[in-house]
């Protein structure tokens, strides 16, 4: 199982930087940012490592973002621009920490320009308050008043309008009956249904829904109805991916 998430991640990386432009590199050069969450963060990270640090091209960075009464918060800025993707593995829920503005600023003019981020599983309820993020992701946890959401129906997108439907939520972790509902590069090698283990369902994730392509669905069980597991969303001349795979989270 361990070999098959691994195969997920790589083949997600792959797409990914194939949605972008960049410049030749022997390696891709790949940027985790953490240093907070309402999941555990670090355990999070050593997993992501573990599963690429032996792929011979790929070189990992980890920046790690000060706690926020650091004398080093305000100075936090990566050089995104030396990285093909950026692995997103923070999020504000509970613990009021935040990126430096200077460093929103530097990562949004990344994305612009031609960067490449993957949402990683609790990344995508952060920061409801930073507005381009918001465009980056699309679709977030966010209340039903925040945007619109994305359903699936005889495989067709349906967009659910803001203040209707339920706020953001999900049931237990299952394994789910995953469906491809767009080829892309990330998933083409995948078959047309594949059951996830421990999976999350999102029923009504909200967002601002914009140049965004659904990769893959489930569904809930609590509403009965398709929802979003996977999708990709141009921002600019770079791209975003929504990963949602816990099972990584579980292991030791």
């Amino acid at each position: 199982m361990k070999a098959f998430y691994k195969i997920v991640l790589l083949s997600f990386l792959v797409g990914i930087t194939s949605c972008v432009s960049k410049a030749h590199k022997d390696k891709a050069q790949i940027l985790i940012v953490d240093g907070f969450s309402n999941h555990d963060w670090k355990k999070t990270t050593q997993i992501i490592q573990r599963l690429l640090k032996i792929e011979a091209d790929i070189e990992l960075t980890v920046a790690t973002v000060p706690a926020m009464d650091h004398p080093n918060w305000g100075s936090w800025k990566p050089q995104f621009k030396q990285f093909d993707v950026v692995i997103q593995n923070t999020n504000d829920i509970n613990n009021g920490s935040k990126w430096p503005l200077a460093a929103k600023k530097s990562f949004e003019k990344y994305m612009y320009e031609g960067g490449a981020m993957v949402v990683f599983y609790s990344a995508n309820n952060a920061f409801p308050n930073w507005q381009e993020y918001n465009k980056m992701i699309g679709l977030g946890w966010r209340n039903k008043n925040f945007g619109k959401a994305v359903m699936i129906h005889d495989d067709h997108v349906h967009y659910v309008s803001q203040g209707e439907g339920e706020n953001t939520g999900h049931g237990k972790r299952r394994n789910v009956l995953v469906h491809k509902l767009t080829s892309h590069p990330i998933n083409s090698s995948y078959p047309d249904t594949w059951r996830a283990a421990d999976l999350e369902v999102y029923r009504y994730a909200r967002g601002p829904a914009e140049n965004l392509s659904v990769l893959s669905y489930g569904k809930d069980e609590k509403t009965g109805k398709d929802f979003t597991i996977d999708w990709l969303v141009k921002y600019g001349e770079g791209a975003s991916l929504q990963f949602n795979l816990w099972a990584l989270l579980a292991w030791s």
